[in-house]
């Protein structure tokens, strides 16, 4: 076999560390930032299959936030059932792993919600947890500029000439689309909507990704009782703090790991003694 192709990167069916892909630990969805490549994606990549998760990455199509009603559906369709056919194929026992999202920027948030707005409430009572780097508080225009205008980092002056049309036809967009100021206020409703467990890195230096409307959505949602780990660095930069911060990057990721998989296995074992409650009196009511 050539191996199962997953996002824009063909993983293997039997290399997991763990050995087999029936035991893998669980599936993660990595979604990139805007213009990311699978190359600058391999560290994540790399850090969770090292765990024994089973990857699925989608690299930074720009398109999702341009046309978040077509192109963005369709990414959050095509991602929803690649989860699917991914868990059939590594999961054979019939076991259900927790499903986990490491999401950068706009492009890795809105994929997300794309994604959590196509998934089956079955599918969505997998997700075991959520991981955000320099994720918007909000969809808008000032905020798909800015990210706009950072994915030339390497040639900012590209991004400077260009920043200023991109804003006027996404505006433009805004005001023949209504679609899409529905877009944005579904994105905030499914990030309130989604997992109660939340892992938020974040630096005070992030221009892109101000961290004070983040911390309010952190605060909001915590409001409505998730358990939501939020990391603020003083410096950094965006979508850089793995690279910045690794080993304590990684470390507050192990931990939220191996919490979320303790209250996904808790969750399913109340499920568990419900549904069976729920079978028993369903079968006294025949007998009587």
């Amino acid at each position: 076999s050539s191996g199962l192709k997953t996002g824009l990167r063909t993983q293997p069916p039997v290399r997991f560390s763990l050995g087999m892909a029936q035991k893998s630990r669980g599936i993660v969805a990595i979604y990139g930032w805007m213009l990311a490549s699978p190359k600058h994606l391999n560290k994540f990549t790399d850090w969770w299959t090292a765990r024994g998760f089973t990857p699925l990455t989608e690299a930074g199509k720009p398109d999702v936030l341009f046309l978040p009603m077509k192109k963005g559906r369709e990414a959050g369709t095509r991602m929803a059932n690649k989860l699917s056919e991914l868990d059939k194929a590594t999961n054979t026992d019939g076991s259900k792993p927790p499903v986990f999202f490491h999401v950068f920027s706009g492009q890795g948030a809105a994929t997300l919600a794309h994604t959590l707005h196509q998934m089956s409430p079955q599918q969505r009572a997998r997700v075991g947890g959520i991981v955000m780097d320099c994720v918007p508080a909000k969809m808008d225009i000032d905020s798909a500029t800015l990210g706009f205008k950072s994915a030339f980092h390497a040639r900012p002056w590209i991004g400077e000439i260009l920043g200023p049309p991109f804003r006027l036809i996404f505006s433009g967009l805004g005001l023949i689309n209504p679609n899409l100021s529905r877009w944005v206020r579904e994105y905030h409703e499914l990030l309130m909507s989604s997992c109660p467990r939340w892992q938020v890195f974040a630096t005070k230096a992030d221009k892109i990704c101000p961290h004070e409307l983040l911390t309010e959505l952190v605060e909001q949602k915590r409001a409505l009782g998730a358990d939501v780990n939020y990391k603020l660095w003083e410096t950094g930069t965006h979508v850089g703090l793995f690279r910045e911060y690794q080993e304590e990057y990684s470390g507050l990721l192990e931990t939220f790991v191996a919490k979320c998989e303790a209250e996904y296995e808790k969750e399913g074992a109340i499920a568990k003694q419900e549904e069976e409650g729920a079978s028993q009196v369903g079968d006294a009511g025949k007998v009587s």
